[in-house]
């Protein structure tokens, strides 16, 4: 038997509650797509500093920065790869989060418009 003293969740229009909650299904899914593209712009650091001596490889982080740096000089790809793929990933995110944005203020629309 239901406990009659629980609130109860406000009537909304199904359509709505629906699009309410697949938004936040994709704000799921965002977040997670880019937690793996951010372990991906990590490995690619760390891929920085694989050609490294033992002795530079045991340097402080500055240090080892140093020494990459010197193999960056000589070949950029690896580093203007990783620059690249974030930039442009970054790109797409903010697209993303913009059109989820605007769908749940299109959403505030037109829930009031089904409650009128």
């Amino acid at each position: 038997m239901p406990n009659s003293d629980a609130p109860q969740p406000p009537a909304v229009h199904p359509e709505a509650l629906e699009k309410a909650r697949q938004a936040i299904m994709r704000y799921r899914e965002l977040l997670d797509l880019m937690q793996s593209r951010l372990r991906d712009y990590e490995r690619a650091y760390v891929g920085l500093f694989a050609g490294l001596s033992e002795s530079a490889a045991s340097l402080p982080e500055k240090g080892r920065q140093r020494e990459a740096a010197y193999a960056v000089l000589d070949d950029d790809k690896a580093l203007t790869r990783a620059l690249l793929t974030a930039r442009f990933d970054s790109r797409d995110f903010e697209r993303e989060f913009e059109a989820l944005h605007d769908r749940v203020v299109e959403l505030r629309t037109e829930s009031d418009l089904w409650d009128s």
